[in-house]
């Protein structure tokens, strides 16, 4: 698989409480239904641990929501679904209202990035759009690489040398 390209035209970031959630579904277990598609529960269900993978994707879906720029909510959790690449990488893929807004915002993909601890889940998303700068095809040998980390580190560390006076330093002999 290729890098990304393209222009970053969205980012969203979205946390659920594990305890609230697990709370939601089983006081209103219809939720479920409302908020993720047949795919996504059976593959959830599949895990050691089903609410926090949902309580991810309910995060997955609510940050790409937010880089769709739905402020009339016209788009359904269900139009926005998480899946998984054949690497596992987990991606969005789009229905409806969902599909349509990206078509119209002119993003291409969607970069999903999923974690939890033992109290959160948060999913950060990041569309990107075809508007990609030209790609540099000459690419730095190791030793222009080396070169120009060393040249950077040096202005660095003269900057500090200006900033702090520092005893002994070499411009002081």
């Amino acid at each position: 698989m290729e890098p990304a390209r393209g222009l970053v035209a969205g980012h969203g970031v979205s946390i659920v409480e594990l305890d609230r959630f697990t709370r939601l579904v089983t006081r209103h277990p219809q939720v479920l239904q409302r908020y993720f598609t047949d795919a996504e529960l059976a593959w959830c269900k599949a895990k050691d641990r089903p609410l926090t993978h949902l309580a991810l994707r309910l995060a997955a879906k609510l940050a790409v929501r937010k880089t769709l720029m739905d402020e009339a909510c016209a788009i359904t959790l269900r139009d926005i679904e998480t899946v998984a690449d054949d690497r596992g990488r987990p991606f969005a893929h789009l229905h409806g209202n969902a599909a349509q807004r990206a078509v119209e915002l002119g993003f291409i993909e969607t970069h999903l990035s999923l974690s939890y601890t033992h109290e959160n889940a948060v999913a950060s998303a990041v569309a990107l759009t075809a508007d990609a700068p030209p790609r540099n095809e000459e690419q730095d040998t190791p030793d222009q690489e080396l070169a120009r980390t060393f040249h950077e580190l040096r202005g660095m560390l003269d900057t500090i040398a200006q900033e702090v006076d520092v005893p002994g330093d070499v411009d002081d002999v």
